[in-house]
């Protein structure tokens, strides 16, 4: 099947945007859209903290709909800052300042269990800068 072979970042992007018009109730853990979300996990532990960082920032390049949009927040970002937030956070900072777009993709992410209070506090005023 193709999504085994998607080896490359456009192929998992690809993969992972194709995934999310896929109604949550109809998703398998077991099916083929399940990989390219689970991979996506920082739990999972199948990527690199950097490469998850380059898949991020690959989704929201694509302009994806709303609903992948929030869920790239929630997810993936929310959990990067989650377990990493103090190696991304120069970061974040940095891509913040200069991208409407990721500014309102940190909007979609909640205060992970974890971050430290600095962090936090940074990711906030990242959300906030102009």
């Amino acid at each position: 099947m193709w999504f085994k072979q998607a080896k490359t970042l456009d192929g998992w992007v690809d993969a992972y945007l194709e995934a999310n018009e896929v109604p949550v109730e109809q998703r398998d853990v077991n099916g083929p859209h399940w990989w390219p979300i689970e991979r996506a996990m920082v739990t999972s532990r199948q990527v690199s903290p950097d490469t998850l960082w380059e898949f991020i920032l690959a989704v929201l390049a694509r302009n994806p709909p709303e609903h992948t949009f929030y869920c790239l927040a929630a997810g993936p970002l929310e959990e990067l800052i989650g377990y990493y937030g103090a190696d991304f956070i120069d970061r974040i900072e940095s891509i913040a300042r200069d991208d409407e777009a990721f500014r309102e993709l940190l909007h979609g992410v909640w205060k992970p269990p974890g971050v430290s209070a600095e962090v936090w506090r940074r990711v906030e005023l990242a959300r906030d800068i102009m």
